[in-house]
């Protein structure tokens, strides 16, 4: 099921020639944003929580078991962020995640991801290689994404991987083994780079 407006978070933005949109006008537009976010996820998914914002297109497509969090925020545009979950699939996501265009989160087995998770253009978390790379060899494990991780533009996070809080993972990097918390990977395949100081009750914003 694909679904949301076409034009995009820009048309979210519309200014007069004094200004910004008047505040009625900015309230209303969320409004509406939320109630269609609810209604998309409300069809498929086994719990929503309040306040869920979808900015341009997203395919949905869920066969199995579906929880979203409070305060999601999806942006679909330019590029559709795609969700499937299998007939076996179980997908959770936590409070006020990210998701951005482009993104491709597929669930065959299990994948969870923490609260407050950042999750940037193009990004792929698939529990399943969907192929064989050789006969009678195709791998199907659990994904778990931490609380507060920040996923960088492009990434590819495989099946059975686990990343911890707070971790940060860079650009373009191919993560095939699990992310110790607090540290930052980077690289194809995904090594460490260094260790960060966060505190435990920081938030990504």
């Amino acid at each position: 099921m694909e679904t949301g407006q076409e034009n995009g978070p820009g048309a979210d933005c519309e200014v007069r020639a004094g200004g910004r949109a008047p505040d009625w006008l900015d309230s209303a537009r969320k409004a509406v944003r939320f109630a269609h976010a609810r209604a998309l996820f409300a069809l498929h998914a086994v719990s929503v929580g309040p306040l869920p914002q979808v900015y341009g297109r997203v395919g949905l497509r869920c066969q199995g078991e579906l929880r979203i969090g409070e305060r999601l925020v999806i942006d679909g545009w330019p590029l559709a962020t795609k969700i499937s979950v299998g007939r076996e699939g179980r997908l959770v996501v936590g409070d006020r995640a990210f998701l951005n265009y482009g993104v491709d989160i597929n669930a065959q087995s299990s994948i969870v991801i923490g609260d407050n998770v950042r999750i940037g253009p193009l990004v792929s978390i698939v529990d399943d290689a969907m192929h064989e790379v050789t006969p009678g060899q195709r791998r199907r494990a659990p994904i778990t994404v931490g609380d507060n991780v920040w996923i960088g533009r492009g990434a590819a996070i495989g099946p059975g991987v686990t990343i911890g809080d707070h971790a940060v993972i860079g650009t373009n990097s191919v993560v095939t083994r699990d992310v110790a918390a607090a540290t930052v990977v980077g690289g194809s395949p995904a090594t460490h780079i260094r260790d960060i100081d966060v505190p435990a009750d920081w938030r990504r914003r």
